[in-house]
């Protein structure tokens, strides 16, 4: 999603910042692929219950916002966000925007993704769904039973996967997409949740941003 002051903001799934007993940096480099779909001069990444990233991932982002203002947000300050514990301005440390000097407008838009910059995205869920799990489908069904999402979602996405990598990670991705992600009544980022939380996925060749 993107602020009024254009920064994005994107959850990334929080299996990418996985290490080893060593503390080795398991995903860096799909990690610093999927960077590469990210182009705003301010950018904030966060992941369900990742409160800080090991030191190649950092670094990894360095690399990557080449002088950008890229930052990686606790998970802590999302939930203290969704519990209306922070302002979205201060979770993500961006300048408070007009809407939150009473202008009306809602906080953030949509922010649209190409095919190109999807395609960047399931290529990682692909390729970490046959590196790390037993089968495709045990990969997107660990991915989804982990998720802060309502039971109900999750009950809709135990069954239909085709066992594939791309496909599967289409599908997953389709899904958030569609769900746009954050749980009914929770604070929404401006998102069209009322329009879109019942209807199905659908694919197309640019897509909203799952955050």
């Amino acid at each position: 999603m993107r602020t009024d002051a254009d920064t994005l903001l994107a959850q990334l799934p929080p299996d990418v910042f996985a290490t080893d007993e060593t503390g080795y940096a398991l995903h860096v480099s799909d990690f610093a692929k999927m960077l590469k779909a990210f182009r705003e001069r301010q950018t904030r990444l966060f992941a369900q219950g990742i409160q800080g990233i090991a030191f190649a991932f950092r670094t990894a982002l360095d690399d990557e916002r080449k002088g950008a203002d890229w930052q990686f947000i606790p998970w802590d300050d999302v939930i203290d966000l969704q519990k209306a514990k922070l302002e979205f301005w201060q979770a993500f440390a961006v300048a408070k925007p007009a809407s939150a000097l009473g202008s009306g407008k809602p906080p953030l838009q949509a922010k649209v993704l190409s095919n190109a910059q999807v395609n960047l995205i399931v290529g990682v869920l692909a390729r970490h769904s046959t590196n790390d799990y037993p089968s495709p489908e045990a990969a997107f069904k660990t991915l989804v039973s982990g998720s802060n999402w309502p039971r109900e979602w999750k009950n809709a996405r135990l069954t239909g996967w085709k066992n594939s990598a791309e496909p599967d990670a289409h599908t997953l991705f389709d899904y958030m997409t569609a769900k746009d992600t954050f749980p009914a009544g929770q604070w929404r980022f401006g998102h069209r949740h009322a329009t879109h939380a019942c209807a199905p996925p659908t694919r197309s060749d640019v897509r909203s941003a799952a955050e």
